[in-house]
C-alpha cells in the first residue's frame, strides 16, 4: 500500500463523491432498487473497488442519514438552549429544520421515502435513535406550550409534530431558493401559517409581521 501523503485526501474525495451520487440515486428512486453497480458507475469507480470505501450499500445510507440527523440535532440543541419562550423556540426549530434540509436535501427526502426500510433494519437502530431525538425536541416544545397555555390543547402534539416535520422536510421536493425568496423567508411564512393555526386563542402573534418583506410569489412547479 502506498504511503503517499495525498492518499487520505484522495480517499476522502472519493468517499464524498460516492455518498453524493448514492444520495441522489436513493432520493430519486429508493434504497432497495439502487444497486452498488449503478452507484459505482455514476461515481466513476468499479463496483468492486467501491467496497474499499464502504463495506455495503447500507453503510453509505448510514453515512448519509447520520450526517443529516447529527446536523439537525446539533442545530436543535442551539435553539433549545436559548432562554426564550415556546413561540420563539418553535420559530427557531422551523428555521433550523429548513437550514439543515437545504444542506442535506437528498437525506431529508430519503428518510421520508424509505423510513420503513430504515426502521425495519437493526443495521439502522442508531439512525432511528437520532430520529427519535429530533422527535423529542419538537414534542418537548409543543408539550410545554400546551402546558403553559401558549398552544391549544385540542389538537394532539404528535399530530402537529408530524405535520410540521413532513411539510418542512418535503420542501426539498419543490422549493427553489432565489434572491427574492430564500430559505429564511420560507421559514417565516411557514411560521405564520403553522403558528396561527396552533396557538391558543388570545396569544399575540403580531410580531410575526414586524419584519415582513415583499416576496416574489411565483408559482414553483
Amino acid at each position: 500500500m502506498t504511503s503517499s501523503k495525498e492518499e487520505p485526501e484522495v480517499t476522502q474525495d472519493r468517499r464524498l463523491r460516492i455518498v453524493e451520487v448514492a444520495a441522489e440515486f436513493f432520493a430519486q428512486t429508493s434504497i432497495s432498487t439502487t444497486t452498488v453497480r449503478e452507484i459505482g458507475e455514476a461515481a466513476g469507480i468499479l463496483s468492486g473497488s467501491l467496497y474499499h470505501y464502504f463495506p455495503s450499500k447500507d453503510a453509505i445510507v448510514d453515512e448519509i442519514m447520520v450526517s443529516f440527523l447529527d446536523d439537525l440535532v446539533n442545530r436543535y440543541g442551539v435553539v433549545l438552549s436559548q432562554p426564550v419562550g415556546v413561540i420563539e423556540q418553535l420559530r427557531g426549530l422551523v428555521h433550523a429544520s429548513l437550514e439543515s434540509t437545504s444542506a442535506h436535501m437528498h437525506a431529508a427526502e430519503i428518510y421520508q421515502n424509505d423510513v420503513n426500510y430504515i426502521r425495519n433494519s437493526k443495521r439502522f437502530e442508531h439512525v432511528q435513535k437520532k430520529a427519535n431525538e429530533v422527535r423529542t425536541a419538537w414534542l418537548s416544545v409543543l408539550d410545554a406550550g400546551v402546558s403553559d397555555g401558549t398552544l391549544r390543547s385540542d389538537v394532539p402534539t404528535w399530530l402537529v409534530y408530524h405535520l410540521l416535520r413532513d411539510s418542512i422536510w418535503l420542501t426539498v421536493r419543490w422549493f427553489k431558493t432565489s434572491e427574492e425568496y430564500d430559505y429564511s423567508a420560507l421559514a417565516e411564512d411557514c411560521c405564520r401559517v403553522f403558528l396561527r393555526g396552533f396557538v391558543a386563542p388570545g396569544v399575540d402573534l403580531s410580531f410575526l409581521d414586524d419584519n415582513v418583506t415583499t416576496h416574489v410569489r411565483t408559482k414553483q412547479l
